[in-house]
């Protein structure tokens, strides 16, 4: 695969998941491990009293709760690549999402969710929708809010152990969700704050069916009441190639008028999604050197926001 196709599967795949850093915003409580009177083995901490700690110590369920949308704007570096991208994500109440991505390497892309279609859209690859249990994943992962009410989605938290990410020693809680695959995160002792995630994406379209991904999360400033992470490092594991990005978040609005077909998909994303031919198009699983993604679909696919 050129370094030129490389790059551009990685950009495709880094649209079409549509990411949203408010979602990466959890927020920690941290417990530290205590010893009950006579007991000879230490207490293991409350999986979920971490998470809801934590969703305190970033603004609380109330702060949330006022806010309706959503508008950050990012500057996308791609590690290794030479060029960078420009984005503007849209989020909404209750599961809304469009992303407007200008690339120096790539043009213009879009991508969104609007509770029904999963879909994104560039020059180089035309049309691309989401099927099945990817499809059903990406809508719920769109959820406004998502990680502050997690019990609505995730059937089981535990909690697995402490480890070291960076400098940071860390609680770690692995989450099972209703729809799609278990990840792990790691909540900083000391501060409380999200610190990674490790999680799988699927995909029904490209080479790829489940990408690993990780993401470094850090940076975190006021909005609103809120605390939001504005840097985000993502590394994607594309067939045993890992591929970095790094997410700048530049400016954040919140409570905005936004028009209301802002998260409409395109009329040519709507005629695909009509083209009883299109899931003959999509393409077969497997990573091989000369793959190459088929015009309509992307080959790979990323992160998106917990």
């Amino acid at each position: 695969m050129t370094r030129h196709r490389l790059s551009h599967t990685v950009h495709s795949s880094r649209r079409h998941i549509l990411f949203t850093v408010v979602a990466l915003t959890l927020t920690l409580g941290c417990h530290g491990r205590t010893t009950a009177p006579g007991a000879t083995q230490p207490i293991t901490p409350d999986a979920a009293a971490i998470i809801d700690r934590h969703i305190e110590a970033t603004g609380g369920r109330q702060a949330y709760a006022a806010v309706y949308n959503r508008v950050s704007k990012v500057r996308v570096v791609h590690v290794g690549m030479g060029f960078e991208d420009r984005a503007v994500d849209y989020e909404a109440r209750p599961d809304k999402r469009r992303t407007m991505s200008e690339s120096e390497a790539f043009g213009k892309t879009q991508s969104g969710v609007d509770g029904t279609l999963v879909w994104f859209l560039s020059e180089n690859t035309g049309p691309v929708i989401e099927e099945g249990e990817a499809r059903d994943a990406a809508i719920d992962g769109a959820t406004f809010d998502r990680s502050v009410n997690w019990r609505k989605h995730y059937k089981d938290a535990e909690y697995v152990g402490e480890e070291v990410v960076g400098e940071k020693a860390c609680h770690t809680v692995a989450l099972t969700p209703h729809i799609g695959k278990p990840e792990t995160r790691y909540y900083d002792k000391a501060s409380g704050l999200l610190v990674k995630i490790a999680k799988t994406r699927l995909t029904s379209v490209g080479i790829q069916p489940t990408i690993p991904i990780e993401m470094l999360v850090e940076d975190y400033r006021p909005v609103g009441g809120l605390l939001i992470a504005c840097k985000v490092t993502q590394t994607v594991d594309m067939c045993g190639s890992k591929h970095e990005t790094i997410y700048f978040v530049e400016s954040i609005r919140q409570n905005l008028a936004l028009t209301a077909d802002l998260f409409d998909p395109p009329a040519e994303v709507k005629a695909f999604a009509k083209d009883p031919a299109r899931s003959t198009r999509v393409s077969k699983p497997g990573c091989k050197p000369a793959s190459r993604p088929a015009k309509g679909h992307t080959s790979e696919d990323d992160s998106q926001h917990p």
